[in-house]
């Protein structure tokens, strides 16, 4: 099935991108897509976080896609607050290639366009 998530950040500053964003994926049934999006979260937030500017992300809603009369229809997921994110390295690794594929001859990339204008600042190299 395919999902569509929809988050936001509590902080931006002047030089960051959009406070929302949007991103589809497909994901087997509604728990695997919550944990899916919580993994997503979690990392971002935490990359946010190291660079002692953290954002806030959080899920601002999350539909299911469903074929209706030969068209999408977003079906919205009921969500509450408290899921909780991939555990096992493999679905870890599945969502986070997902959310920043991998594309020939150049770095990664995000899946999320709202998001994507800001590259964050890389820690500079020691020695």
């Amino acid at each position: 099935m395919i999902y569509k998530a929809r988050l936001c950040k509590a902080k931006t500053y002047w030089w960051d991108e959009d406070e929302s964003g949007q991103f589809e994926f497909s994901s087997v049934d509604d728990n695997e897509a919550r944990s899916h999006v919580t993994t997503i979260i979690q990392r971002m937030n935490r990359r946010y976080n190291r660079m002692n500017e953290p954002r806030g992300i959080t899920l601002e809603n999350l539909y299911r896609m469903t074929e209706v009369g030969g068209s999408l229809v977003e079906e919205r997921v009921a969500t509450t607050g408290d899921e909780n994110p991939f555990l096992d390295f493999c679905s870890i690794r599945k969502a986070l290639e997902s959310f920043y594929p991998r594309r020939p001859d150049e770095r990664r990339d995000s899946a999320m366009r709202l998001f994507d204008s800001w590259m964050p600042m890389s820690a500079p190299r020691l020695g």
